[in-house]
């Protein structure tokens, strides 16, 4: 979670885990006036009428290759795992990370969504980073991408490349999409430019 003002509107970003939401707090902590970033959770005590709330979704494809990096980086993603509420599933091997996650469990990704988004005014794509900040600051009748990205000097764009050495079959793909159909229907529906913020 990200919050602080930005040309005189409140905004709080709901970070959801390996949606590429590093970069994206650090631009806005930069941008927002007494920006500071906090947890990955939803802080509903936090979240009033004047506050402009919003957060991203990614892939799920590209999120479980981010995921199965940062298990295998930290040694099953003790952090990330306690974040999301669920058991260390970690295999060395992609595929059996991939076969053990959707059969430990399916359609997980989509009920963390739907967690998050429910609390958004507005909710857009790890992949279209800089069209996120145009639609955010937008909420507050400001629009001004340019300036924020210059200010932190990130680049105007999210490497969402993930893992190297990321090499899985087409059947693993496909549990994943089996696994992840609501996750994937609603990153196609953001995609087509609808929003599906709880608050919109």
């Amino acid at each position: 979670m990200t919050r602080g003002e930005y040309n005189g509107v409140k905004y709080m970003y709901l970070h959801i885990p390996k949606t590429g939401g590093t970069m994206i707090a650090e631009v806005l902590k930069t941008a927002f006036k007494g920006g500071r970033n906090g947890s990955h959770g939803i802080p509903k005590e936090l979240i009033d009428d004047d506050t402009k709330v919003f957060t991203v979704l990614r892939h799920p494809l590209m999120l479980y290759r981010s995921w199965w990096g940062h298990c295998i980086k930290n040694d099953g993603g003790s952090n990330l795992i306690s974040n999301w509420a669920i058991e260390r599933v970690i295999d060395k091997d992609p595929e059996m990370f991939i076969a053990k996650m959707t059969t430990s469990h399916p359609g997980f990704l989509g009920k963390l969504y739907k967690k998050y988004t429910k609390e958004c005014h507005y909710v857009g794509l790890t992949e279209s980073v800089p069209t996120l900040f145009d639609e955010v600051f937008s909420l507050g009748g400001r629009s001004k991408t340019e300036d924020v990205l210059r200010k932190s000097s990130m680049p105007p764009f999210c490497n969402v490349t993930g893992t190297s050495n990321w090499n899985i079959t087409r059947e693993a793909l496909d549990l994943i999409l089996a696994s992840e159909g609501e996750a994937l229907d609603m990153w196609n529906t953001v995609a087509r430019g609808e929003n599906i913020g709880g608050r919109a």
